[in-house]
């Protein structure tokens, strides 16, 4: 199953870098004429510079998962958190139920 999530990561981070690549590296032969102030302006390069990173990251992610690299601070980190979770979720009832009785 995670060997699966890898191939998607790696096939999302190829579809990424194929749409970053010029016409022309691609073999398009189309030609467009110049307007003057029709740049990429600098928020598009930004966007596309974050979801570039994000999208190899997640890949890097996902090829540790899938080879079964695991830090050693991860278990300890999920178990902080699932702990963590389910005190939030009792606070959260409790809340709930005060709240319900009308106090």
């Amino acid at each position: 199953m995670t060997s699966t999530r890898a191939a998607a990561a790696l096939l999302a981070a190829g579809a990424v870098i194929a749409i970053c690549l010029p016409a022309s590296a691609l073999g398009a032969n189309f030609h467009s004429t110049h307007v003057a102030g029709s740049g990429t302006s600098t928020t598009a390069i930004l966007a596309a510079v974050a979801a570039g990173l994000l999208v190899i990251g997640c890949a890097a992610w996902a090829l540790s998962r899938a080879l079964t690299y695991e830090p050693r601070w991860s278990l300890s980190a999920s178990h902080s958190l699932g702990e963590a979770g389910l005190r939030a979720s009792a606070l959260w009832a409790e809340l709930v139920d005060w709240a319900r009785l009308g106090r």
